[in-house]
């Protein structure tokens, strides 16, 4: 199930373990407790200090358009 699924059926993941390319586990998520809680409004209000990052940040030399991702290299 992808992300778009969990949202379509109001659900989330309980645990999730994320690999490196060889294999081995980089990451490891386990929930241990779930509270159903109203969040302020205010909790999404922008910081006052933010500012605006130009999006072509990841763009590699040579503009593809598409920014190259660490540890997949560039796109085919």
């Amino acid at each position: 199930m992808d992300g778009r699924e969990d949202r379509e059926h109001s659900t989330f993941p309980l645990e999730m373990v994320e690999y490196d390319a060889e294999g081995k586990e980089r990451a490891r998520m386990h929930v241990t407790k779930i509270e159903r809680a109203s969040v302020s409004d205010d909790a999404f209000d922008l910081p006052s200090d933010y500012a605006k990052v130009d999006p072509d940040f990841g763009t590699p030399p040579g503009g593809s358009g598409a920014p190259e991702h660490p540890a997949k290299g560039r796109p085919h």
